[in-house]
């Protein structure tokens, strides 16, 4: 009699099992490191999207490579009530740190930077989605911040935190002075048509409200929607964006979670300006991290679906670049 096979016992999500398989890296891998290089945290769905191959296979390899040490998956992100039904959330850790290193791969400002995970995990969304959206779009390209550093003011390049914007707001009885760091990163998106012309759009970044903050404050040293409203009326009102990035015009998406917060920021925009309104706010609601209905996918819609504006008509973001 044949001795009774061991059913295959499936390896944990949360807690890493090591076989001790040597991993050789392919350039895919690499392609997945970099990736997570400039995004701190993505989650296997979004990865796919960006370097591609069988997805059955693709998830073995995120696997083998979180089982071996090359990639971690975030602890936190398991304390969502349906975390484990949703794509596994991934970063770098240090194994595929050390296998950048040693390719000379030298590490810049990424997205995803602080200690919020929530909030970080969200923006890596949001900007994520945006340069996914570009690769679907015909004659469309994601402008990195990298590259906008690279043509920026020799001052803005020599900064200490070349990406924050420092401004001086006079409001109510006083004037406050503080560094508008937006959410993210600068980036643009390029329209290249055939004769070779582009035209772009440019942000400075983005805002993500996960209706943590306060909408308004008498107190502008404390972070607020109002604070933020009028540092970008303040940076438009100055051409800060063309001094400090050389940006030629400027938009900000604001990405908030719940419906209701964002018509309140609309009429607070519209409050702020008399009723003429801004129209270089653009808002969206997108679903939470930890939303129980449905959460974001790496699909275009970002990016094609027109925009909200306070006393504007809603901005499609495509269009524009195509217009003539």
């Amino acid at each position: 009699m044949e001795p009774a096979q061991q059913p295959i016992q499936r390896r944990s999500r949360i807690r890493r099992h090591s076989l001790a398989r040597t991993i050789v890296i392919s350039p895919r891998d690499i392609a997945i490191f970099r990736l997570l290089d400039r995004y701190r945290y993505l989650p296997s769905n979004f990865i796919h999207a960006f370097v591609g191959g069988n997805s059955i296979r693709f998830k073995q390899r995120l696997g083998d490579l979180f089982h071996e040490g090359f990639l971690n998956r975030p602890a936190r992100q398991w304390q969502a009530m349906n975390a484990r039904y949703r794509p596994a959330i991934y970063e770098l850790d240090r194994r595929a740190t050390d296998c950048l290193a040693e390719l000379g791969v030298r590490s810049g400002p990424r997205v995803g930077g602080s200690n919020n995970f929530a909030h970080e995990v969200m923006v890596c969304l949001v900007m994520a989605s945006l340069e996914l959206g570009c690769r679907t779009g015909p004659a469309l390209r994601f402008v990195p911040w990298d590259e906008l550093l690279a043509g920026a003011p020799a001052a803005t390049r020599a900064a200490a935190n070349p990406f924050a914007f420092p401004l001086s707001i006079a409001h109510g009885a006083g004037r406050h002075v503080f560094d508008l760091k937006p959410d993210g990163r600068p980036f643009a998106i390029e329209h290249i048509r055939a004769s070779g012309q582009r035209r772009g759009l440019f942000f400075p970044g983005l805002e993500i409200d996960r209706h943590t903050e306060p909408l308004n404050t008498f107190d502008l040293e404390r972070s607020s929607i109002l604070r933020k409203i009028l540092a970008y009326r303040e940076m438009v009102a100055t051409e800060l964006y063309k001094h400090r990035l050389a940006m030629p015009n400027m938009l900000v998406p604001i990405v908030t979670v719940n419906r209701a917060h964002m018509e309140n920021m609309l009429r607070l925009v519209l409050a702020l300006t008399n009723g003429k309104g801004a129209s270089y706010l653009l808002f969206k609601t997108l679903p939470d991290l930890a939303s129980v209905e449905r959460t974001i996918k790496p699909d275009d819609s970002i990016l094609a679906e027109p925009w909200l504006r306070a006393g504007y008509p809603p901005f499609d973001l495509v269009q524009q670049l195509r217009a003539a």
